[in-house]
């Protein structure tokens, strides 16, 4: 679910905290719910209509964070991820992350690729000319 990651990332950032409206469509019997949520001053809408006021939601919080996350990643390269990823996971008590990294040869270089596991999820960085580099890329996919 998507409504206390987002929650989550709004403390982490410090900007005000999300804030959900919701639409109804359809008879009362058979409604249909379309959310938004605002999230620092900017709104960011579901897609789709749900069953429930609670999936609209939800709906609206995933779009709010792969919109908001993604921003970030682009705005700032430089932050140390593997750590920053460290304390969060400790911070939400996911226990620490896990990293596995593979190498493989092409023409005369080695290419690093790593996952991470943070709570039972895996993300996988993109292809890396090092180890700490892999491992570094991985930990920002899951940030």
């Amino acid at each position: 679910m998507y409504k206390k990651p987002l929650q989550t990332y709004t403390r982490i950032k410090n900007i005000t905290l999300p804030a959900y409206y919701c639409e109804r469509d359809g008879p009362i019997h058979g409604s249909r719910f379309k959310a938004r949520v605002v999230v620092d001053g900017e709104t960011f809408e579901a897609t789709e209509y749900c069953n429930s006021v609670e999936e609209a939601e939800h709906a609206a919080a995933k779009v709010a964070l792969i919109s908001l996350a993604l921003g970030s990643i682009e705005k700032d390269d430089s932050r140390p991820y593997k750590s920053l990823l460290k304390e969060l996971a400790q911070k939400e008590g996911f226990g620490l992350p896990k990293y596995k990294t593979s190498i493989t040869c092409e023409k005369d270089s080695q290419i690093f690729v790593s996952t991470v596991e943070v709570k039972g999820e895996k993300y996988c960085g993109p292809r890396s000319r090092t180890k700490k580099e892999a491992q570094t890329r991985a930990a920002k996919v899951a940030y």
